[in-house]
């Protein structure tokens, strides 16, 4: 028997060596010319006309004979080499052990014929009991293999068997062929290993599965081989389907049943098998998969079944063509009942589930072609997994990678030519979400996930064609290392605590109910560095797909202790009829000593732009005026500082100094002094306002004065001290003029450095209007 080919000649052999039961008449046509064999001592020469034809009828049982006859039209002559006899051979029939048991043969020499060379040649014409023999053309277990000779018995070029070409077409006298397979037979319909084929497709056939040959045409050198084969059963002891995107191994118990199966290989070499199998229902094994788009296994939609799988197909059909494309296709009302062992189904753009060891229940049809992307539409029934990991983008600003999932729909569908893939509802989906996860509001707010964040379905989670994200109310309980306003940078919360209640509507409007933010913010602004503790509460927020982002809630924060403020006065040289006057830099560190609370206030928010209502707090300060080094020895540089002055001033800043009509110097005495304050907040449309609009020092600041004597000095301490300390120069000289030594000028002296250092911190003010 030839070795296989093709996927075709592995199909047609395989249906040849299952054949357990068949009855029927089959044709065989012989290779014309002469043919010479030994057998038995002698040396017989087989002469075969132009054009016969032998009719075969047979019956096989349990995969042998138990019957043939044969009508070789015209007849056959054969001669035994040495003139020892010869015969004009017509018919023959045969017992159950392929003997021949009657002969139509006509003597031709010597005659009659020998009795003992008729015996040999009935042996030489013995019929091979096996059913392969005779479906692959090598029906005669002697003459199977024969040399062509010319008249003088020479060897010549020819064909090496009797028999060319076996076929089958039934007419009204002939009925269709029907067989029935030896149990546990393999029925090879593509090999990967033979000839071109690209995937192995097979099943296992046990006994009571047959089918019926309607057309059959073989040719025994296999240039040529097709037929056609309806009414195929199967009680399977096993089976393999696959392409490149598909793989069903199928465990025993299958049941297959075939409308018809179309093979052929023409002369010009196409080699193609159709099966309609019609319908499959069997239990599949561990590792069966079906890819349900054109990424499969690598990153894209796929199920991987585990033991106890299950699959009732209809319209299910295998196309392959060797060295070309293989399809498997399954027709629509086919069912799945999965114990799946792995798998992903991408629902939209970044939004994927991977599935492990759960239930997935769907109706389901589709093709698998090696050549093209799978083509599938599953309509989920049932979707049952825990321990899901994935990704669910629910807006264009938030992506949650998740992980420990619990996910349940009873309807779902999955089309891989549909963008998205997925539509219908989740009616069950809670998950972790994973660290550093972005969950924003477009123009709204970004939020930085840490560990521990949690997300649950308030409502089912639909997925529609209508809709770029999935629709439903969900809330999110989020521990974040960061929340940012989405397009400013100047203020963001860090290390806290957001609670999400979200809905997507139908339209793509954004909804926030009651959720909360807190943690500790960053605000860094026109040189103000600060980290309250925040709580917002009670947020609510809308964002329409093409409108403003809005927001509204409840603003608390608890500013710590211990904020300082370093400030350095300017230099100034020279003020209106006083040329020698100098006030030199002078450096203050105002520091927070009592925790600032913001009781709860209105905070409001359009797109970027923050708002909060006015809100006045009472913060109290510790002023340090630090030490310095006296005296500058150069009254126009004001570096020059050198430790001059009078001994107990040379390790204090000199403050200013003129000529009035003598030198005098003012110097500060190093020291913290206490002030209380209030001081007004408030953020309209991002800017941030501080403005402290009382500064009363507690107790006297120290001062010591050089030169002159207390009545001349006295007479220019406003100039000095409103120029020096309370702002823009001259703005308290009115307070002192025609002061005199006997009106406490000490006690007027220390005011007026006092609300020269209010003023001063009070003119801080302008570096805090900061857009945040």
């Amino acid at each position: 028997m030839p070795l296989p080919t093709s996927s075709v000649s592995v199909l047609y052999q395989s249906l040849a060596n299952a054949v357990d039961t068949a009855a029927g008449t089959i044709l065989l046509d012989l290779n014309e010319g002469s043919f010479l064999i030994s057998l038995l001592g002698n040396q017989f020469l087989w002469i075969i006309p132009p054009s016969c034809e032998a009719e075969v009828q047979f019956s096989y049982g349990g995969g042998v004979l138990i019957s043939a006859s044969i009508v070789f039209t015209p007849p056959i002559h054969v001669d035994v080499r040495g003139d020892l006899g010869g015969a004009l051979i017509s018919t023959l029939t045969y017992d159950r052990f392929g003997n021949v048991t009657a002969a139509g043969m006509v003597s031709t020499k010597p005659s009659p014929v020998p009795i003992d060379i008729a015996r040999q040649l009935k042996t030489a014409l013995a019929f091979d009991r096996r059913s392969t023999g005779l479906f692959m053309g090598i029906p005669f277990s002697n003459l199977n293999s024969a040399q062509t000779v010319d008249g003088t018995y020479s060897p010549i070029a020819g064909p090496a068997s009797i028999v060319s070409r076996v076929r089958f077409t039934p007419d009204a006298a002939l009925p269709a062929l029907a067989v029935r397979f030896k149990d546990h037979s393999l029925i090879i319909f593509s090999d990967s290993t033979t000839g071109n084929g690209n995937f192995t497709n097979k099943i296992t056939v046990n006994a009571g599965s047959g089918f019926q040959f309607d057309e059959l045409d073989y040719f025994v050198d296999e240039r040529s081989l097709s037929g056609t084969l309806s009414a195929f059963t199967g009680i399977l002891g096993g089976g393999l389907f696959s392409t490149s995107n598909m793989l069903l191994q199928l465990q025993p118990g299958a049941n297959i049943s075939a409308g018809h199966i179309d093979f052929a290989k023409t002369a010009a070499g196409d080699i193609t098998v159709n099966a309609s199998f019609g319908t499959l229902a069997a239990a599949l094994t561990a590792g069966s998969r079906i890819d349900l788009d054109e990424n499969g296994t690598n990153n894209g939609s796929f199920l991987a079944f585990d033991d106890g799988s299950q699959v009732s197909l209809s319209g299910f059909s295998l196309n392959t063509k060797d060295g070309g494309t293989t399809v498997l296709a399954v027709g629509g009302g086919s069912s799945l009942t999965l114990a799946l062992f792995q798998g992903r189904i991408d629902f939209a753009p970044q939004s994927f589930v991977t599935l492990k060891q759960g239930r997935l229940h769907g109706l389901f049809s589709g093709s698998w072609s090696t050549s093209d992307a799978p083509q599938v539409l599953l309509q989920i029934t049932l979707l049952d997994f825990s321990g899901v990991a994935g990704s669910l983008a629910v807006n264009d600003d938030t992506t949650l990678g998740f992980s420990d999932a619990v996910i349940n729909s009873s309807n779902l569908e999955f089309k891989s030519d549909r963008t998205p893939h997925v539509i219908g509802t989740l009616s069950t989906l809670r998950f972790a979400i994973l660290p550093n996860s972005y969950i924003g509001i477009p123009g709204g707010f970004q939020i930085v996930t840490d560990v521990g964040g949690t997300f649950s379905l308030v409502t089912p989670l639909s997925f529609s064609v209508a809709s770029s994200f999935p629709i439903g109310q969900y809330a999110l309980s989020l521990p974040f290392t960061k929340v940012v306003n989405a397009t400013a940078s100047s203020f963001s919360l860090t290390a806290g605590q957001a609670t999400l209640g979200l809905e997507t509507q139908q339209d793509g409007t954004i909804v926030g109910t009651n959720c909360s933010l807190q943690g500790t913010a960053v605000v860094v602004a026109a040189g103000l560095s600060v980290s309250p503790s925040i709580h917002i509460n009670g947020i609510g927020f809308t964002k329409p797909p093409a409108g403003d982002f809005t927001l509204n809630g409840t603003f608390q924060a608890t500013v710590p202790s211990g904020l300082s403020l370093s400030i350095t006065t300017p230099w100034v040289k020279g003020i209106p009829d006083h040329d020698d006057f100098r006030a030199f830099p002078i450096t203050l560190v105002g520091t927070v000593t009592q925790p600032i609370v913001i009781p709860p206030t209105a905070l409001s928010t359009v797109n970027s732009s923050l708002s909060l209502a006015p809100v006045s707090i009472k913060p109290a300060f510790n002023v340090n005026i630090p030490g310095g080094n006296g005296e500058h020895g150069n009254s126009d540089d004001p570096a020059s500082a050198d430790f001059g002055g009078p001994e107990q001033d040379q390790h204090r800043q000199e403050a200013v100094t003129d000529v009035y009509p003598c030198r005098v110097h003012l110097y500060l005495v190093p020291g913290d002094y206490s002030f209380h304050s209030e001081v007004d907040l408030a953020i309209t449309d991002g800017k941030l306002d501080v403005n402290i609009s009382q500064f009363q020092s507690d107790s006297d600041v120290g001062f010591d004065r050089d030169g002159c004597n207390l009545g001349v000095f006295g007479l220019i301490v406003g100039a000095l001290t409103g120029g020096l300390i309370a702002g823009p120069f001259g703005s308290v000289i009115g307070g002192v003029v025609g002061l005199a030594e006997g009106d406490s000028l000490n006690d007027r002296i220390n005011q007026m450095i006092a609300a020269g250092i209010a003023n001063y911190l009070l003119n801080l003010r302008y570096s805090w209007h900061a857009q945040l």
